[in-house]
């Protein structure tokens, strides 16, 4: 009889790690969706990492008011 063993590169994660990182990724799917640029969705999403998938409908306002690119 031959084993065969499976060698996987990857470290397993925890759940939640991979909860985060989805949930970032929505975020930043949602800023390019709402047509912001790559710096002004980090910003947003920094902002707003409140645990929901997209951003506030108030935030290209606030976004407006308050956005340094300089920082």
């Amino acid at each position: 009889m031959i084993t065969i063993l499976a060698y996987n590169p990857t470290p397993r994660k925890p759940v939640y790690c991979v909860h985060r990182l989805f949930n970032r990724t929505q975020r930043f799917m949602d800023a390019y969706r709402k047509e912001l640029s790559g710096t002004q969705a980090a910003w947003a999403c920094k902002q707003y990492s409140g645990g929901h998938r997209t951003l506030p409908s108030g935030t290209l306002e606030q976004l407006d008011s308050s956005f340094n690119p300089s920082i």
